[in-house]
């Protein structure tokens, strides 16, 4: 940027109102009485040539003072420092009293002059770099420096003209409100660890920040940018005026820093003070957040949201702003990066309720809810979704949609089924965000939705035991207190399934033989060790349940795990000790070798009476055919095969 005038890059310059000659004091003023050469110096002439260029500067020609900086020698910004420092003790009552003879402009035209002498290294309109990039970017930090060193000079000078003034000399006002803008800007830009800062200009921009405060006589940044409580005006609108011309469509690329001086002020300025510049802050945030990069769609975002915040809904549905904003973010939902989604969603979270409540005023209908459109899109992504970072953005602001959408998350249930279940099934990590933001779902589906929750009962219970089984016994790298949180919220999901199906949730032995026979649960005689902990003894109780519900309808067969012919009736839970026998009698018979002693009481003598259904038993391979021996006939039975061998033969015919 040097040898070029900065008027030209910022574009057409609003006419200076200067009494004539005001310049040319100031610049006097600036001169020392005895110019030093300081070490490393170009001439000793050089602060005397500076003071000349700046006292020489015509008043209609604001930009010659940008141009005197840039032409006078390398040194000439440690050179006007030294000349404010070296200054005859009178220099402030003098400075007092130009101050207050010319127009306020002078001073900000020198503050805008030293920041754009230290400004970094400006890009294409693309944000191409420039040829020479790290000599640009080290000339800017040592310029930096030194500029730094001269705003704090130039501030003290400020501050003692304010607070003393020669007899006779009128008493200047406070600090111009264009050079505390222009300072914040430079201290910004140079404050935070960027190409074009080294440690020491870090630290001068970070002091040169402090006396800014000091010098408002606020007590913090913020306080400085909002203005104190009551009628006082802050700062921020003057530093917005000076960023609105590097924050065009064409212009926001060329300066690096205009978008994070940008930002950075922004989130410092909160509810109530930041509606009034709303028309100002707006459109460079959509700027950001429509740009291709992914930093910068970030950044805009994180401005949108904190203009969502801290605008009044009202302002922000005025003009249909909203509706803006929400198509800006709604395409963003499409892209593949987890930040990006996660600040848009976040972002969502807050505006979808007061576009609702636009639309509500404008007499929409709820089919027409944002809300819908937005979960539809993120369900979508979702159930395809395989990369763990995404994965883990989504399950964790999924829960806060749910619970905002209520009862009306009923039209999503399919969907949402199939994505809790995809995602209870797959580990994300040591961590288990996904998994625990999934349980946590499914928790406020059940409470919002649970009239629906019955019909899916089997799924669920399905998914949610399996889990149960799968943190227990398998030893990854997942921390203790994670795996406690994975049983805690799995089993007040479980409870809470109960509660929606009525007590229907019963772990019945019928569905843990089925999960044993899939190698899920240990099998008889095992021990129930691999159960969760607080589960070691519900295997047992499940056991008798299942009897209970088998009595009626299915006995085990020999050499099963309740008692068999002969065996005493102690494996029957208690009420069920003599409920077997009306149902075994009709169904089962002793097998080969086996004694009609095996049957129960009442029922020794009913075989000779029913020796048409023990034929046809024979027939289907529990008994001898002809030929064999009849040995393995009960007592009683033994000379009756050849009588009935025609009978037998005619059922074999039939059935065997």
């Amino acid at each position: 940027m040097e040898g070029s005038s900065p008027s030209a890059e910022r574009g057409p310059e609003r006419p200076l109102l200067l009494r004539p000659g005001a310049l040319r004091e100031l610049g006097a003023l600036l001169e020392p009485a005895e110019p030093r050469c300081p070490p490393g110096s170009a001439s000793p002439a050089a602060p005397g040539e500076l003071g000349t260029a700046l006292g020489s500067a015509s008043p209609a020609a604001p930009g010659e003072l940008g141009t005197a900086l840039g032409s006078a020698s390398p040194a000439a910004p440690g050179e006007l420092g030294t000349a404010l420092s070296s200054a005859s003790p009178a220099a402030p009552g003098e400075l007092a009293a130009t101050l207050s003879s010319a127009s306020p402009a002078a001073p900000g035209e020198l503050a805008a002059a030293l920041g754009d002498f230290a400004a970094p290294p400006r890009r294409e309109r693309d944000g191409a770099e420039p040829p020479g990039r790290d000599t640009a970017l080290a000339a800017a930090a040592e310029r930096a420096e030194r500029v730094g060193a001269v705003f704090l000079l130039l501030l003290r000078k400020l501050e003692d003209a304010r607070s003393q003034t020669s007899p006779g000399a009128a008493a200047a006002g406070p600090v111009p409100l264009r050079v505390l803008a222009h300072a914040f800007i430079f201290a910004v830009t140079h404050k935070d660890e960027r190409p074009w800062t080294t440690a020491r200009s870090r630290a001068v921009a970070q002091e040169l920040l402090e006396r800014l405060v000091r010098a408002a006589g606020c007590g913090s940044v913020e306080e400085f940018l909002r203005g104190k409580e009551g009628d006082e005006e802050g700062r921020f609108g003057a530093v917005m005026g000076l960023l609105k011309q590097e924050l065009t469509k064409d212009t926001w690329k060329c300066n690096p820093a205009s978008k994070d001086v940008f930002s950075w002020a922004l989130l410092r300025v909160s509810r109530p003070w930041l509606c009034p510049h709303l028309e100002r802050v707006l459109p460079p945030a959509l700027l950001l957040s429509d740009d291709f990069q992914e930093e910068n769609k970030v950044l805009g975002v994180r401005c949108l949201h904190h203009i969502v915040l801290n605008v009044p809904g009202a302002d922000l549905c005025q003009f249909n702003r909203a509706q803006v904003v929400f198509h800006a973010l709604y395409n963003h939902l499409y892209s593949r990066e987890a930040p990006l989604i996660q600040a848009v969603l976040l972002c969502l979270l807050d505006l979808l309720p007061i576009l609702e409540r636009c639309q509500r005023r404008q007499g929409q209908g709820r089919a027409t809810s944002p809300w819908d459109q937005v979960l539809q899109l993120v369900l979508t992504h979702m159930e395809a979704e395989h990369r763990l970072a995404l994965r883990r953005v989504y399950a964790g602001t999924l829960p806060a949609f749910v619970t905002r959408l209520g009862i009306l998350i009923v039209r999503h249930l399919k969907r949402l089924e199939r994505v809790i279940l995809g995602y209870l099934e797959v580990s994300d990590g040591p961590e288990e965000e996904a998994r625990l933001g999934i349980l946590e779902t499914l928790r406020c589906t059940m409470e919002h939705a649970w009239p629906r929750m019955p019909c899916r009962l089997p799924v669920l219970l399905k998914a949610l035991l399996r889990l149960l089984w799968d943190v227990h016994t398998e030893r990854g790298p997942t921390p203790e207190p994670v795996r406690a949180a994975l049983l805690h919220g799995a089993t007040q999901c479980l409870i809470l399934l109960d509660r929606c199906c009525q007590g229907q949730v019963k772990v019945s032995r019928g569905s843990l033989l089925a999960a044993r026979a899939r190698g899920r649960l240990p099998g008889p005689g095992e021990a129930e060790s691999g159960l969760p902990a607080g589960y070691q003894g519900q295997g047992k109780a499940a056991r008798a349940r299942g009897r209970q519900v088998r009595a009626p309808c299915w006995l085990p067969g020999p050499g099963e795990g309740e008692s068999g012919p002969g065996e005493g009736e102690s494996g029957l839970p208690a009420g069920c000790q003599g409920q077997w026998r009306g149902v075994r009698a009709p169904c089962w018979l002793p097998g080969l070798g086996e004694a009609e002693s095996g049957l129960p009481a009442g029922y020794q003598g009913q075989g000779k009476a029913s020796q048409g259904s023990l034929l046809a038993t024979r027939a289907r391979g529990r008994l001898p055919g002809p030929g064999e021996a009849e040995s393995g006939l009960p007592a009683g039975y033994q000379g009756q095969g050849k009588a009935s061998q025609g009978s037998l033969l005619a059922t074999r015919a039939r059935g065997s």
